[in-house]
Formats: C-alpha cells, structure tokens, sequence
C-alpha cells in the first residue's frame, strides 16, 4: 500500500465505524423479542460489525453504509472468514446470527442472511451441521493439561486470577461468574449462591458445595477477600477503577500468557466448567460418556434424575443441555449391563500395571484407601492398596487437588479413573509407536 492510500483507508474506516456506531446506538439496546439486550450482547453485535466491515474493506469492498450492503458482500465475507481466516463452521453461523438480526430485523431486508451452507455450493453442507452434543471431553484433564500444577502457575502469575480459575473448577463459574462472584456473601453454607445479574440470563442458582475441597477453598478465599469484595481486579495497574470490560480483557490476556486457549492447548477457562459438570455427575454416582459412561450403567428415568441435578447446578434447567457439556448416551440396545463396572476395573488394572508405577499410599489417606477398597468390594471387585491409591488420585487430580475424601459416587469415580487409566496407556503406547 503506498503512502498515498493509507490515509484513505483510515477515513474509509472512520467513515463505517461511525456509521456502525450510528446503527447500534439506535437499535443495539433491544432485542428482536422486544426485550432489552444485555451489555454482552451489544458488545458481540458490534464486534461481529466491526468485524465484518473490516473484512469488506481488507477485500476491498468499501463500503461505509450498512443500509447498502447487499448479499454479495455477505457473501463475500463469509467465504473470506472460512478460506482465508479458517473460522470454524460454528463461528460462522454465530457471526451470521448476528448479521441476520442487524440486516432482516434492523435494516428490514428479510433472507438476506441465508444459513452459511447457501453461501459455500462446492463445500458439503454436512461440514456447517453444528453439533451441540459433545463428542469428546472439553475438560483440561482430556487435554493432557496437569490441572493441579495449572492452577499453581496461575496462583504464581496472578494471584486473582488463580482463586477465580480454582472457583470455576469447583462450583462451575462462567467467566463472567467467577469475575462478578463475593466469596463472603455468596456462601450460604450448604450452598454457594449466584445472584441475579452475576449469571448468566440473570438467572441466579445455588451450587450445592458437595465436598471438603469445595469448603477448603472457599474459606481459604474468604481468608484473602474483604466481606463485600468480588474476585476480579478492583483497579487498574494504574491505580483507576476498573470497569468489567477491563476485567474481562485481563483474564483473557493472562489466560493466553499461561496457554490457556484453544489455539495453544486447545481449553479455555470454559473446560473448567465442563470439568465441574463432568465431576458433578461422579458425585451423583453415574459415568457421563465423555469419562467413558454407557447408557447401561442405570435405567433411563434415573439417569435422567440425576443429570437434572447437574443440569440445576449449572444454571439450566433442561437435562439435555447437559449434554453440551459430558456428551449423552446412546440409548439403543440400552439393557443394564450389571458388570460395566468390574469391567471397568478390569481394563484398568491392566493399563496400571502396564504404567508399572504402582506405590504404597502415605499414612494419612490410608483409612479413605480402606474406603474405597470396601466400595469397590460391594462393586463385585477387589483392588489392591496400591491400585485403589492409584486411581482414586487419578480422580482427585480433576478437582484441582493430590487428595479428595471419598463421599459420594465412589464406583462411578473409580470407573472413570480406570477409563482414565486405559487412555492414558494408549496414549503412551501410541507415543513409543
């Protein structure tokens, strides 16, 4: 670009953002129900905007009135963000929900934002079908991530950010949750309370605080918070009031300081949600199917009963949505299979004496090994000292900590952790190979 043109394309910019600005100041604040939109909300229409008339100009397709934009300038966008910026089939149809309220709701042009597969003939439309039922964990275990020495990096990096990283892996915190969350007023004993306008939807919800480790923190938090105090920065490194924008940029720029992306390691600070709903659903002693679960483990009807008790701990109130988080399980040929179990134990035991680094458990959690021993017994199956201390810290590991006392959904743990185990020994396997 020569020096000529660079001026230009600095008015051109100008030029659409005022524009933009224009069209969100008169139509941003409401939805297209009638209902007022959120802060969070406004902020992604008008990132999607910006976006989206940065490109045309990068494609050179200046345009500057929103009211002139046609479908080929979607178009052209769209296969720009997915050829050339490799955005992925669900960013797209998020970008195209935004662009579809703002041009056929805001500027009255009904079809004018096709869904995404009209805009791609030569790409099979099976490549856009979003699914919304996780295949795969999403959780920093999965990924390889040592959650515990994490969380440690976090304390050391940022102190701040480290409690509120341990809260989302605890009690289920969105981002925003963990930012907006007063350690003192929300701990109602039994419970730790999201209030209304600090969840999401503004919907508040009581986490049950189930285990000591969920205790420990929290006390331990409390010990380092004012009583009226939330856990985001509460100044700038100048010494200003920080707004919650601010807050919400230095989490997400800490989080990629420590690889926390999906780029990098490919988690967020969402996985530790999906860590929470995954080991919530141990505590109500099933195995979800991204931990390994069948839907032979239980009836239909209890299954169902004890992931709505998930589901209400993460702010939902629908069990299906549960399965955006630990997948769901295929009901065909679904007859209770009364040895997953042992069968479980079986595989695992294998791939722990394949790993061969089997040691006897330190004097203080001998009594929780004898435990889970006498559990697993009344499972149908009998573990050694070493191999119960081996997969009970496999467990442990995803709360964040070496140690968790065994309460409930003993088996259902000791399950995952022997899936666990197997995954682990083939991931070795396949590393020597």
């Amino acid at each position: 670009m020569s020096k000529d043109q660079q001026p230009d394309k600095q008015e051109d910019e100008v030029a659409w953002k005022t524009k933009v600005n224009e069209l969100m100041t008169k139509h941003g604040g409401q939805r297209v129900n009638g209902k007022v939109a959120s802060h969070k909300t406004q902020k992604a229409t008008k990132e999607v905007l910006y976006n989206f008339f940065g490109t045309l100009h990068e494609i050179d397709l200046m345009i500057h009135e929103p009211k002139n934009v046609g479908q080929r300038h979607i178009k052209a966008a769209v296969r720009h963000w997915y050829f050339v910026r490799k955005l992925s089939p669900k960013t797209l149809q998020l970008y195209l929900s935004r662009l579809r309220v703002v041009f056929e709701h805001w500027l009255g042009k009904p079809g004018m934002v096709p869904h995404v597969s009209a805009f791609f003939p030569e790409v099979d439309p099976k490549v856009f079908v979003v699914k919304t039922t996780a295949e795969k964990s999403k959780s920093w275990a999965a990924a390889g991530i040592d959650v515990l020495a994490k969380l440690r990096e976090a304390d050391a990096m940022n102190p701040r950010l480290g409690m509120m990283l341990r809260m989302q892996l605890a009690f289920g915190l969105r981002r925003k949750e963990a930012l907006l969350c007063r350690p003192w007023v929300a701990d109602r004993g039994d419970v730790l309370r999201v209030y209304p306008g600090e969840g999401k939807g503004n919907r508040p919800r009581d986490i049950p605080i189930e285990t000591q480790v969920q205790r420990a923190l929290l006390k331990e938090i409390q010990g380092r918070t004012k009583k009226t105090e939330a856990l985001g920065w509460p100044v700038t490194p100048r010494g200003k009031a920080a707004t919650f924008e601010y807050q919400e940029k230095r989490y997400s720029s800490l989080m990629a300081r420590l690889g926390l992306t999906l780029i990098d390691s490919g988690v967020t600070g969402h996985g530790l949600r999906a860590e929470y709903a995954e080991n919530s659903a141990l505590l109500q002693d099933f195995v979800p199917p991204t931990l390994g679960g069948t839907a032979k483990q239980m009836d239909k009807e209890s299954l169902t009963v004890k992931k709505l008790v998930v589901s209400e701990a993460l702010g939902h109130s629908r069990e299906s949505v549960t399965s955006a988080y630990y997948g769901s399980e295929s009901r065909r040929n679904a007859d209770i299979n009364p040895t997953h179990f042992q069968d479980a134990i079986a595989q695992g035991r294998k791939a722990l004496a394949a790993a061969g680094n089997l040691v006897i458990p330190p004097t203080e959690v001998l009594e929780d090994c004898a435990k889970l021993m006498v559990e697993a017994a009344m499972g149908g199956i009998s573990l050694l000292l070493e191999e119960v201390y081996a997969l009970w810290m496999l467990h442990s590991l995803r709360w964040g900590t070496e140690w968790i006392a065994p309460t409930t959904g003993i088996r259902a743990a000791l399950e995952a952790a022997a899936n666990a185990a197997c995954r682990l020994a083939e991931k070795a396997e396949a590393t020597v190979v």
